[in-house]
């Protein structure tokens, strides 16, 4: 349920916080796919989407993501509608870390 998620999260940091490497972490957040719904039982919202988990639609695929780094973002947000797949984000995060690409590689990944 949310709030389980909202408190497990919202220990997370704290503990980051204490560690003294919050400023420095990526913290991602994200969900396998829609909400679940089998035969009388549903649990979650497409959020007026069509489809559900296993499904490839939109409701069945589309999930959010929430990413928060503060030394990175300096206080700013932004919110993007643009689909992305999770894989996109790898030579995202590899760029950030600071880990070089050959030239192939680079290639074959073009990131969000």
């Amino acid at each position: 349920c949310l709030s389980a998620v909202d408190t497990a999260i919202g220990r997370l940091l704290s503990e980051l916080g204490a560690a003294g490497v919050r400023e420095d972490t990526l913290v991602a957040l994200t969900s396998d796919n829609g909400p679940e719904h089998r035969g009388r039982h549903s649990w979650g919202s497409s959020g007026g989407l069509r489809g559900a988990k296993g499904y490839v639609y939109e409701g069945g695929i589309r999930v959010p993501l929430f990413l928060q780094w503060p030394a990175f973002t300096r206080g700013q947000s932004a919110t993007v509608q643009t689909p992305v797949h999770l894989w996109d984000l790898l030579p995202t995060l590899v760029e950030a870390a600071g880990v070089p690409l050959d030239a192939d590689t680079r290639g074959e990944l073009d990131g969000v």
